[in-house]
């Protein structure tokens, strides 16, 4: 996997007809507002990958492809947030434990739990803590 761009088309490629005619229908589509979600969650994936001290960063602006779902996940929740409110605003379970998970995810990342692709396409696994004589060793 490489490290990518996020997109306009990996948010709407999330999102049901209706919430993306929504969205188109007040603007948030492909106007600003969806461009600065991207920035902020492009940079919020990119301190969880740098909070990993085994994870180098690819070029500024770019994800780890691993992390496209998490990302997506959080870059739809966030503009369905931006929505004019209704009243009848309910994520439902799925959406809710959706939202979790891409959270977890990234915290995971965060934690050195689970490997990413470096940016010259090598790769380690997650944590390393090795073992020597039954003893675990630590990275410090």
């Amino acid at each position: 996997m490489a490290w990518i761009t996020l997109t306009v088309d990996h948010v709407r490629d999330r999102l049901a007809v209706d919430e993306l005619g929504a969205i188109e229908a007040t603007g948030g589509g492909d106007g600003n507002r969806l461009a600065g979600i991207l920035l902020q969650v492009t940079a919020l994936v990119r301190a969880k990958v740098a909070a990993c001290d085994d994870n180098p960063l690819g070029d500024a602006g770019t994800i780890p492809e691993e992390c496209l779902h998490a990302a997506a996940t959080l870059a739809k929740h966030d503009l369905r947030a931006s929505l004019p409110s209704t009243g009848l605003e309910d994520e439902g379970d799925l959406r809710k434990d959706e939202y979790r998970a891409a959270q977890d995810f990234l915290s995971d990342v965060a934690a050195c739990d689970i490997g990413i692709e470096k940016p010259d396409g090598s790769y380690i696994g997650g944590r390393d803590t090795g073992c020597f004589g039954g003893d675990p060793l630590y990275k410090f």
